[in-house]
């Protein structure tokens, strides 16, 4: 948004930190016509006790993207602004994909309709391995969940040195995102979930592996396994089921393993909850059973 702003003879304010109070601040002192924000970003400033001192009419236009929005989000922003909340969808590989547009219908739980000069598919299946350029996979119904694959001249070469991973991320000129989707009766894009085990944190991507690797080197622990957990405000946080070495005189406690991750990883990466098992769930080759562990972490969400 910035760089057409400014073409337009535009004015961009930019916050010095991501902050509801420098937020709301800011639509008082600058009345912006315009805002793009992360979910929790906008839940955090529309739940501040000082948003319902604001005047939000100056706004032609507030957008949330980089992760899931909740029915919460939406309600909580009704309270302070009469104006309908625009949800967009986009990812690193291609930058923005699609947005309710801004003259038409805006549904809600929708992110729209893809953006001029990109082209979206929701795959039935996953192409197979004779299929370079994505023409024998078919197309999902309307309503019914697919993979949401991308072509435009924004989306990326490659990944940096990644050969084989950019190999299995594109079929042809279609970018393979990962993410599952569908399509409504008037074409609206709906974001269904994700294929890849990424836990994606207030719009961060998260690894799993990676904090499982951190962990696995603090000398008390014998395996681990890290889910994402759903989050209101945050869309996930991550949780760790560890399973600690057998007969420890002095086994670590969370507040240690949370202290050495602390060192070792990014803050948002930090696990928000953990679990202590006597042994993790496998599957029937061995590997962790990360189904087994999402289902547990729901069981203790709702406890």
């Amino acid at each position: 948004m910035t760089f057409p702003t400014l073409h337009a003879g535009g004015t961009v304010v930019i916050l010095a930190e991501s902050d509801p109070g420098l937020f709301l601040d800011a639509v008082n002192t600058h009345r912006p016509t315009r805002t793009v924000l992360l979910p929790a970003q906008l839940l955090d400033a529309v739940v501040d006790p000082r948003a319902t001192s604001v005047d939000f009419g100056s706004f032609r236009e507030v957008a949330c993207g980089g992760d899931q929005m909740s029915s919460d989000l939406y309600d909580e922003f009704a309270k302070v602004a009469d104006l309908q909340l625009n949800q967009l969808y986009g990812l690193t590989e291609c930058e923005a994909v699609s947005m309710n547009p801004p003259f038409g219908l805006v549904e809600r739980g929708s992110f729209g309709l893809p953006r001029a000069g990109v082209e979206v598919r929701i795959v039935a299946a996953a192409p197979t391995a004779d299929d370079t350029d994505g023409s024998q996979v078919l197309d999902a119904a309307l309503g019914e969940t697919g993979e949401i694959w991308v072509r435009s001249d924004s989306v990326m070469t490659g990944y940096w040195d990644d050969p084989e991973h950019t190999a299995a991320t594109f079929v042809g000129d279609w970018l393979r995102t990962g993410d599952l989707g569908s399509r409504d009766a008037d074409r609206y894009l709906h974001f269904q979930g994700r294929i890849k085990e990424i836990i994606i944190k207030g719009g961060s991507n998260i690894a799993p592996g990676e904090v499982e690797d951190v962990l696995e080197a603090s000398p008390g622990v014998e395996l681990c396994g890290v889910v994402g957990t759903p989050d209101a405000r945050l869309g996930s946080l991550v949780h760790a089921f560890v399973e600690l070495k057998h007969g420890l005189a002095d086994p670590p406690t969370e507040a240690d393993l949370w202290a050495f991750a602390t060192e070792r990883l990014a803050a948002y990466k930090v696990p928000d909850r953990w679990t202590f098992v006597t042994g993790l769930p496998r599957n029937h080759v061995g590997k962790i059973d990360r189904h087994a562990l999402h289902l547990r972490a729901a069981e203790l969400d709702a406890t």
